[in-house]
C-alpha cells in the first residue's frame, strides 16, 4: 500500500484540522535537509535574480510560481544558492520526497507536508547557513568562551549572495538522515547557536536519525556518547537534538480484512536494525529490514529520474491480467517492450491488496501480443482472497510495468535523408552492448505501443552524440519528427569484484567498492540507479552512488573483500518503494514537525519537540514505558523505553496540541522569564523610556559563596575587577509544567553610551567588539510557578578590561556596562517576544553594573596587571605616573588609602613603603612618613558612571635607579 505510513501517523485526521490553505503545510516555511544534492539540472543563461538549475524531479517542482527546493552552500567567505558541481545523492532525493514531495493524487505518493519548501545543503557545518544565524556564530565561536574548543577555520562570515532573491529565506527545521561526521563539541555549538538564534529566537529545530546499527548483522546499537564505540553520535551529547528511531509493520499478523476499515490495527513493533537507548526521543514507521526484501512494506518516496521500482503513467505500460497461472506466473494481454527486470505492480494502489514484484522471465504466446510473466518471488496478498466479505481477485484487474521509454530519432544521413538503422538519443542510460554483445531493445510510435519492432542494438555508433546502431530496419517506424519514436532497452548487466567493504553504520558515507573489467563494462549505468548485486552467495537490491572509471560505489550492497558479483539493472521509475531504515523514518518526524509549525509558528524549537513526544501513540502498550524521574537524565518527565523513546509519532494529536498551545488554560506548559523590574512581589513591564535595573541579575565577589538575592538596599552590582567574580541570574518559570531541559542561559556583558539602552535582538546579542559573551549554560529543571538561581564564575576580569572597554583619556570615563541574560528558545506568542527592545521579551533583560577598575598610566600606554618595567642606570631619573580608581563608592573615600612600596637591590632586598591617604577632605603622606623616592601631586577626581560614585586620578613622580629594585602602588582598604 501506497502512503500506509501516512495511515499509521493519521496524517489525513492532522490535515483534516489545519485550515485549507495550511492543510499541506505553510509554503512560508523552509525545512533544511542537509545531506548532499538532490538531483538538480541546469538552467542556461540563467537572469541575476535566478540561480543557475531547477529540481529534476517533478515532485519537487516550483510552486505558486516560486522555487520550491533550492541548495545552499558556502563559498569563500559568503553562501551561495548557485551549484558549481552538480553530484546528486539518491538518499537526499528520497529523503527529501518523504517530507514535502508534490501531493500526487495519481501515483498516491505524497510528502508528509507538500507545500512546505526545502533548503538543500550538504553537510552539517551548513546548518547554521540554513538557519541564516552564521554572522552571530561566527562572532561566537571567537568569543573567550568557545575559543578554546575551536579553531578560527570552523565558520566563516558568511554573508549572503545579496544578488539571489531566496538568500533570505532560512529553514526552521532541520532534517538529518544520517549520522553527523563532526566532533561532538563543534554539533554542541551548532545546536545551541540553532536554538539560540533560530527563527529571531524561537530556535530550529534539528532532526537526527537514531542510525541502522550494525550492517553485517542487522541488529540495532546502543546509541551513546562514547567517543571510539560502535553506538557512538555526536548528538548525543546534547538535548537540542529529536533522534528518531524506526519501527516496522507486520501485516501477517491479522487478516488483510482488518486493514480495510478507517481505523486499522497494525502489529508494529521496532525495527531489528534500529538504534535503540535512552537519549531515543520517539520512533516513527518505516520498513522492517533496512536493506529491503521483496515482501517488506517500506517507505515510498521520490528517487533521482529512472531510479526507481515505482513509474509515473507515461513510463508505465498498463497490461490486462488475462489470468494467474499460479503464484509466480501471470499471463498479461497485448503488451509488447517487456523485459527482465522490469518491476511490476497489482492489485489496487491504495489498499493493502497490493504487491510489487520484478518480472524474472518473459515467454511470448504464440499467435498473440500475449505474453507470460514469471515474477522474481510468489504474490502473497493479490492472487485470490475472499474473507470475511473482502474479496479481490487480480484476473481482469490491470498491472503497471515499469519501462525505460528513452525518446529516440532516426539520424539524418549526409544525404539528408532519415536512416533506417542508426538513431539518436538524449543519453546512453540503460545502454550497453557488454563487450560487443548484442541488447535487445522494442522500438515503436510513441501512443502506439503494439506496432513497434523488435531488435538489437549492434554497436554504439558515435558515443559523442549518443547515436546507436539497430539490426534490423526501421523504415516501417514514421520519419515524422513531430511523432516521436520511443525505445525500450532490455536489462544491462555487468561483473564486479569487491575491492573494498564498507564502512560500519558509524561512518555511513564510506559504502562498499567495486571494480568492473573496463570502463565500458559500466556504459549504461548511471548514479542512482537501482540494481541487483548477485554472488558470494548472497542477494541484494542496491543502488549505485558513485561511478569513476571502471570503479562503482554502492549503498546496501555486500561488501566482503575478493567476492565477484553479477550487476543487474532494475526497472526504471521516477518512484521508488523500497526506502527504509531511520532515514526513511526521520523525514516523517521533520515534515510532521513542519505541520505543527504550520499550525503555530508561534512555538519554540523546545516545544515543538515536546509536542511530538507528548501525543505519541504507545507501541505494545502503556505498560511497557516507565516516567524518568531523574532531572539529569535525558527524556526526563516523559515515559519513555529505550525502543521507541516516547513512542510513535501521532499526526493528529500533535496537530491539535499545537492548535490550542497558547489559547487553552488547561495545557501544561513552561513559561520562561527574567524580571525586568520587581514592584514588591509582582513583576512589572518597564515602559520603552525608563531604564531597565532587573532584580533577577546581581554580581559578587566569587569568594562570597553564599546564595543571597539582593535587597533594594545593598549593592551587589559593583564588581572590582582585581577580583574574580560571580554572576547570579534568577531565571523564573511562571507556567503550570516543569520546564524543558533544552532551555540555556546565555551570559553577556555589553557596553553603551546610549541612555535607557533597547539591546535588541540579536543584534546586541552575540559576541562582537561592545559585547562579549561570558557563558552559555543549561538551566536546571524549573518546576511550574518556582524559580532557581544559576551561579556562572566571571574571572580574569583585569586583563581584558581594558581591551572590551576603553577609557576616555578626557573624561577619564568608560563606557556605561550592563550585563544581559538571554533565556534560549523564546516562548510566548508574538506579543510576548518582540525582538526591537528587550522591553518587550521576557526573555531578556539587564542590569547596569558600576566596575571598580585599577589602572597606572604614563598617559599613552595602559598597564593593568604588569609591572613597570624600567631600565636604568647609576643615575636618578624621574618618570611620572598616574594611578586611576574608577567608579569608588563616594562614601568610602573618607578612609581611602594606597600603599606605595619599594623593595631596593640590596642583598637583603630591603622593603620601604608609605601610605598616601585622605583624612577629611585632605589628601597627603600618612604622618611621618618620609622617602625620596615617590612623591604624589594633588588627586584629581571626576565622576563616576553613577551619581554615587567617582573616579579618582592620582599624578605621581618615580624616581629610581639601578638600587631599586621594585615599585609597587596598592589601594588597601577596597
Amino acid at each position: 500500500m501506497r502512503n500506509w505510513h501516512h495511515k499509521i501517523i493519521k496524517l489525513d485526521q492532522a490535515r483534516q484540522l489545519l485550515s485549507n490553505s495550511n492543510r499541506l503545510g505553510s509554503s512560508d516555511l523552509y525545512i533544511g535537509v542537509i545531506e548532499g544534492q538532490i538531483e538538480f539540472r541546469p538552467v542556461n543563461n540563467p537572469s541575476p535574480l535566478t540561480i543557475n538549475y531547477k529540481p529534476a524531479h517533478p515532485s519537487f517542482s516550483d510552486i505558486s510560481n516560486s522555487r520550491k527546493v533550492f541548495f545552499r552552500d558556502k563559498e569563500g567567505n559568503q553562501f551561495t544558492q548557485n551549484i558549481s558541481s552538480f553530484s546528486p545523492s539518491m538518499h537526499t532525493n528520497c529523503v527529501t520526497g518523504i517530507i514535502s514531495g508534490n501531493e500526487d493524487v495519481n501515483n498516491l505518493i505524497d510528502g508528509i507536508s507538500p507545500n512546505i519548501r526545502v533548503i538543500n545543503s550538504n553537510n552539517f557545518e551548513n546548518g547554521l547557513f540554513l538557519a541564516l544565524i552564521n554572522p552571530f556564530s561566527n562572532g561566537n565561536i571567537k568569543s573567550a568562551f568557545f575559543q578554546s574548543a575551536f579553531d578560527n577555520s570552523f565558520l566563516n562570515n558568511g554573508a549572503s549572495d545579496v544578488n539571489n532573491l531566496y538568500s533570505s529565506q532560512s529553514a526552521s527545521i532541520i532534517n538529518c538522515s544520517f549520522n553527523i561526521q563532526l566532533t561532538s563539541s563543534k554539533v554542541d555549538f551548532i545546536l545551541k547557536e540553532l536554538f539560540a538564534y533560530g527563527r529571531d529566537g524561537r530556535g530550529t529545530l534539528v532532526v537526527v536519525s537514531a542510525g541502522n546499527g550494525d550492517s553485517s548483522t542487522g541488529s540495532g546499537l546502543e546509541i551513546n556518547d562514547t567517543a571510539g564505540s560502535s553506538g557512538f553520535r555526536t548528538t548525543v551529547y546534547s538535548n537540542k537534538s529529536l533522534i528518531v528511531a524506526a519501527s516496522k509493520v507486520l501485516l501477517d499478523s491479522y487478516p488483510l480484512s482488518s486493514y480495510t476499515g478507517t481505523k486499522p490495527v497494525f502489529d508494529e513493533r521496532k525495527a531489528n536494525y534500529s538504534n535503540y537507548g535512552k537519549r531515543i526521543d520517539l520512533c516513527a514507521p518505516s520498513g522492517p529490514d533496512s536493506t529491503p526484501s521483496k515482501d517488506d512494506i517500506n517507505i515510498y518516496s521520490t528517487t533521482m529520474l529512472n531510479c526507481g521500482n515505482v513509474g509515473t503513467d507515461d513510463q508505465l505500460f498498463f497490461p490486462r491480467i488475462n489470468a494467474v497461472s499460479s503464484s509466480t506466473k501471470l499471463i498479461l494481454e497485448n503488451v509488447r517492450g517487456i523485459f527482465k527486470g522490469q518491476s511490476i505492480e497489482l492489485g489496487t494502489r491504495n489498499s493493502y491488496f497490493h504487491e510489487l514484484r520484478y518480472i524474472a522471465r518473459v515467454d511470448k504466446i504464440s499467435g498473440t501480443n500475449n505474453i507470460e510473466v514469471t515474477l522474481d518471488a510468489a504474490i502473497k496478498f493479490t492472487k485470490d482472497f475472499n474473507k470475511d466479505g473482502v474479496q479481490f481477485t487480480l484476473v481482469g484487474t490491470t498491472a503497471r510495468i515499469v519501462a525505460l521509454k528513452k525518446v529516440a530519432t532516426k539520424h539524418i544521413e549526409s544525404n539528408g535523408q532519415p536512416s533506417n538503422y542508426q538513431l539518436n538519443l538524449k543519453n546512453l542510460n540503460g545502454i550497453n552492448l557488454k563487450a560487443g554483445a548484442p541488447q535487445k531493445v522494442y522500438i515503436y510510435p510513441e501512443n502506439s505501443e503494439l506496432s513497434g519492432i523488435e531488435t538489437e542494438i549492434i554497436s554504439i555508433a558515435n558515443p559523442d552524440n549518443n547515436r546507436i546502431e539497430v539490426r534490423n530496419n526501421l523504415s516501417t517506424l514514421p520519419n515524422d519528427p513531430n511523432i516521436p519514436l520511443i525505445l525500450v532497452p532490455d536489462q544491462i548487466k555487468a561483473s564486479l569484484t569487491c575491492i573494498k567493504a564498507g564502512a560500519p553504520s558509524s561512518q555511513p558515507d564510506q559504502s562498499p567498492y567495486y571494480l568492473a573489467p573496463t570502463v565500458n563494462d559500466l556504459t549504461g549505468f548511471f548514479v542512482g540507479q537501482e540494481v541487483l548485486l548477485s554472488g558470494g552467495g548472497k542477494e541484494r537490491i542496491a543502488f549505485i552512488s558513485q561511478i569513476t572509471g571502471r570503479g562503482i560505489e554502492m549503498s546496501h550492497s555486500p561488501s566482503i573483500i575478493g567476492d565477484t558479483f553479477t550487476m543487474t539493472s532494475l526497472a526504471y521509475g521516477d518512484f521508488t518503494s523500497r526506502f527504509t531504515g531511520t532515514s526513511a523514518a526521520t523525514p516523517i518526524v521533520s515534515g510532521l514537525a513542519g505541520l505543527v509549525l504550520s499550525a503555530n509558528n508561534d512555538l519554540n524549537a523546545a516545544e515543538i519537540k515536546h509536542i511530538l513526544k507528548e501525543t505519541t501513540d504507545k507501541i505494545t502498550g502503556v505498560s511497557h514505558y516507565s516516567m524518568v524521574n531523574n532531572d539529569t537524565k535525558y527524556n526526563y518527565g516523559y515515559t519513555t523505553n529505550d525502543d521507541y523513546g516516547t513512542g510513535r509519532v501521532n499526526a493528529e494529536a500533535a496537530i491539535q496540541l499545537a492548535i490550542d498551545w497558547h489559547t487553552s488554560t488547561t495545557i501544561q506548559k513552561p513559561k520562561m522569564e527574567i524580571a525586568d523590574r520587581l514592584n514588591g512581589l509582582v513583576l512589572e513591564s518597564v515602559l520603552e523610556t525608563e531604564p531597565v535595573d532587573s532584580p533577577d541579575i546581581w554580581i559578587k565577589s566569587l569568594a562570597d559563596n553564599t546564595l543571597q538575592e539582593p535587597s533594594p538596599t545593598q549593592l551587589f552590582n559593583n564588581p572590582n575587577t582585581s577580583v574574580d567574580q560571580k554572576i547570579y541570574i534568577k531565571v523564573r518559570n511562571s507556567g503550570n509544567r516543569a520546564s524543558f531541559k533544552e532551555c540555556d542561559l546565555r551570559v553577556y556583558i555589553a557596553f553603551t553610551d546610549d541612555e535607557n539602552p533597547a539591546f535588541p535582538f540579536p543584534s546586541k546579542w552575540y559576541d562582537q567588539a561592545d559585547v562579549k559573551l561570558l557563558a552559555v549554560k543549561e538551566i536546571p529543571i524549573i518546576q511550574g510557578g518556582s524559580s532557581t538561581i544559576v551561579g556562572i564564575e566571571w574571572k580574569d576580569i583585569a586583563s581584558k578590561w581594558n581591551t572590551w572597554n576603553n577609557l576616555d583619556i578626557a573624561t577619564t570615563k568608560r563606557k556605561n556596562a550592563y550585563l544581559l541574560a538571554h533565556i534560549a528558545p523564546f516562548d510566548g506568542n508574538s506579543n510576548e517576544v518582540r525582538n526591537t527592545n528587550i522591553r518587550f521579551n521576557k526573555q531578556l533583560s539587564c542590569r547596569p553594573i558600576i566596575v571598580s577598575h585599577n589602572s597606572i598610566t604614563d598617559g599613552s600606554a595602559f598597564l593593568p596587571g604588569k609591572k613597570l618595567d624600567l631600565t636604568v642606570g647609576t643615575q636618578t631619573i624621574q618618570r611620572d605616573f598616574y594611578l586611576l580608581m574608577e567608579n569608588v563608592l563616594t562614601t568610602n573615600l573618607s578612609n581611602f588609602r594606597i600603599r606605595a612600596r619599594t623593595t631596593r637591590n640590596n642583598s637583603n632586598k630591603t622593603v620601604e613603603e608609605v601610605f598616601f591617604e585622605r583624612t577629611g577632605n585632605t589628601w597627603a603622606l600618612a604622618p611621618l612618613a618620609t622617602n625620596n623616592w615617590i612623591t604624589f601631586a594633588q588627586p584629581i577626581e571626576t565622576p563616576g558612571n553613577h551619581p554615587e560614585y567617582t573616579n579618582i586620578k592620582f599624578p605621581h613622580t618615580i624616581n629610581v635607579d639601578n638600587t631599586t629594585l621594585e615599585v609597587k602602588l596598592e589601594i588597601v582598604n577596597i
